[in-house]
């Protein structure tokens, strides 16, 4: 499945979840995230993370929307 603004993204469907996994861009390694198809898909059409998937944690989060693990995320906005 091809997503708009999630280049490299593999996006795997199975009924009514649909699973995210990313490759972060600092350390290359692979992150997945599982998440309901009818929030995806409000996603998708725009829907902001942290309303779509307010149960997840603001790392998993930035997973689907980046695809930077919460550690990297650090390593780079430390001084």
């Amino acid at each position: 499945m091809v997503t708009p603004g999630m280049p490299g993204a593999q996006v795997t469907v199975i009924g009514e979840r649909v699973t995210i996994t990313r490759i972060c861009q600092w350390c290359n390694k692979p992150a997945s995230i599982e998440v309901g198809l009818d929030s995806f898909n409000e996603w998708c059409a725009g829907g902001h993370a942290q309303k779509v998937w307010p149960s997840l944690s603001a790392e998993q989060r930035e997973i689907i929307i980046s695809g930077t693990h919460g550690e990297c995320w650090d390593l780079m906005w430390t001084e």
